[in-house]
């Protein structure tokens, strides 16, 4: 009964590692971002021109979020191909494990801010 119980307890410490590993997020950063129009549903990958650091330009970014609504964010300027200026956190890891093509790097949405804000770098 004891072995149970600890091979339980052991399989829910990685499974509790795991999770917390797939939430690690970079810093804090700003980026110009430009939508994808993709051929799939619910698809709202985007491409960064610029970003702050520099270290995210010309990547594909999935963008996700707890307080903004991505889907009506994307819906805004999907006619116009505006480009949106994002504050966001990148995810650490994004491992593409079902090979889902175009690649891209989970981004959590804090805010949009002014093209002003984007307009410094």
């Amino acid at each position: 009964m004891k072995n149970k119980i600890f091979a339980l307890g052991v399989v829910a410490l990685i499974v509790g590692g795991v999770f917390a590993v797939f939430n690690l997020q970079l810093e804090e950063t700003t980026v110009s971002a430009r939508y994808d129009m993709l051929a799939c549903e619910d698809c709202y990958y985007m491409t960064i021109e610029k970003s702050k650091d520099g270290h995210l330009d010309g990547e594909t970014i999935i963008p996700t979020s707890n307080t903004i609504n991505i889907e009506q964010l994307i819906d805004s300027i999907a006619i116009t191909r505006d480009t949106l200026c994002l504050r966001g956190k990148p995810y650490r890891f994004n491992w593409n494990i079902f090979g889902i093509n175009p690649d891209g790097k989970r981004f959590e949405v804090i805010e949009k801010v002014s093209l002003l804000d984007c307009s410094n770098f």
